[in-house]
């Protein structure tokens, strides 16, 4: 069995939207640190060039955590059945996307200002030793978060049971602000399903309150939330995808300001 081509499109839809959005980002970072080192007379310089190739590099690192994590919300809202061989087919997805990421990034790097005078050839290899890394880090990161999902949803398929909607663990509580919490549990049966309905809109609720000064994306947890009650009211919920969306309700990391680390299509 392999991941069906509905879902990797489904999945590869959230990445390009998310990667173009990274990639306006970074064009507005990087058009500020040209301009404060051309005011400071020092755009093709060793620190233009160092400056530029960090902004790039690090941006690798992070489109990698960015495209796992489009990757894992379109498996939550299908509901993918767990297979032999589903890990080895999500690592070589994210992989072939740090790959082509670190072209298209490499290209765009390359067109900046600062690469545009002879004297900057002079740091050819300081650009290319420090564009090593973070591919590797980046590949190795995306292995290990699948692992770690994949393990996840595989224990929680072995533990479902019965004809009712069951799922075995207890997440405990999502912190949704200072002193506000929502409880999830993961143990639901159809007895238990009202009181899951009644925990989610409130969660809902909460998240609506709260300013984005948050350490997490509020409308991200939100759509979670969400597609996790529009499932549960269902009157023969599909017991895969609400467990699936239940494993995912975790406030995830917000995306780190642009100046620190950086986001092209998932494919051109």
């Amino acid at each position: 069995m392999a991941l069906d081509e509905k879902t990797a499109v489904m999945a590869r839809d959230q990445i390009v939207l998310a990667f173009e959005e990274r990639d306006e980002q970074i064009a507005r970072e990087h058009g500020k640190r040209v301009s404060e080192l051309n005011r400071r007379g020092m755009l093709f310089s060793s620190v233009s060039i160092s400056q530029v190739t960090d902004l790039y590099a690090n941006e690798i690192k992070f489109r990698g955590e960015l495209a796992f994590g489009c990757l894992k919300r379109a498996l939550g809202a299908i509901g993918l059945e767990p297979y032999g061989g589903l890990g080895d087919d999500l690592k070589r997805l994210l992989h072939v996307t740090i790959e082509r990421q670190s072209e298209y990034l490499r290209d765009r790097m390359r067109d900046s200002p600062v690469f545009k005078h002879e004297t900057t050839r002079i740091m050819d290899g300081y650009v290319e030793a420090a564009w090593v890394k973070p591919i590797e880090h980046a590949r190795m990161r995306a292995s290990s978060e699948v692992d770690l999902y994949v393990s996840a949803l595989g224990r929680a398929a072995r533990a479902e049971s019965g004809s009712g909607v069951v799922i075995h663990g207890h997440v405990g509580a999502i912190q949704t602000g200072p002193h506000s919490t929502a409880n999830v549990v993961m143990t639901i049966d159809v007895s238990t399903r009202e009181e899951l309905q009644q925990v989610l809109s409130e969660l809902t609720e909460q998240l609506r309150t709260l300013g984005e000064d948050q350490p997490f994306s509020t409308a991200e947890v939100g759509e979670l939330a969400r597609d996790c009650l529009e499932e549960a009211r269902k009157d023969k919920p599909n017991g895969t995808k609400l467990r699936t969306l239940s494993l995912e309700l975790r406030l995830p990391s917000r995306p780190p300001p642009p100046s620190d680390r950086r986001t092209r299509r998932w494919s051109r």
